[in-house]
């Protein structure tokens, strides 16, 4: 019961990483988008940050999508009837775990750099956004409310 547990918890994981691959065209291009070129306009960036900021954010979380779905491909691959199924799940499950870790590290590292890129009013700015985006999400897919 644990490893199942354990298992769905990972599938979880990683579509939730991935997008799920329900992203229309303008979302995978977001994806690809530097956070720069996407922020210009909201947090009055100059050109020099634009650059360096794309520099920084380029096709990252389009690269972690592409690694959540080659998992997701990964695990429907295999053959529930076979008799090694038990242990080829745990270790697509195990190489998820590390991935998944992986990419949360390089996220929060990318956002550190991101943030002491930003101006002390940029910053105010990008919260004020973040908290925008978060109620429009809340609103759009009960999964990302709070309550």
């Amino acid at each position: 019961m644990k490893k199942i547990m354990t298992m769905t918890l990972m599938a979880v994981l990683v579509l939730g990483l991935s997008g799920c691959g329900w992203h229309v065209k303008k979302h995978q291009q977001m994806m690809n988008e530097g956070f720069g070129s996407r922020m210009e306009k909201t947090l009055d960036l100059s050109d020099e940050q634009v650059k360096q900021l794309d520099e920084l954010t380029a096709g990252k979380m389009g690269e972690m999508q592409k690694r959540g779905m080659a998992k997701i491909r990964a695990l429907m691959a295999l053959d529930p009837a076979s008799d090694n199924y038990a242990a080829e799940v745990d270790t697509l499950a195990s190489d998820s775990a590390a991935m998944i870790e992986a990419d949360i590290r390089d996220f929060a590292e990318t956002r550190a750099k991101v943030h002491a890129l930003l101006t002390p009013e940029q910053l105010e700015k990008l919260a004020e956004h973040q908290q925008k985006m978060a109620k429009k999400m809340a609103r759009w897919h009960k999964k990302f409310s709070d309550e």
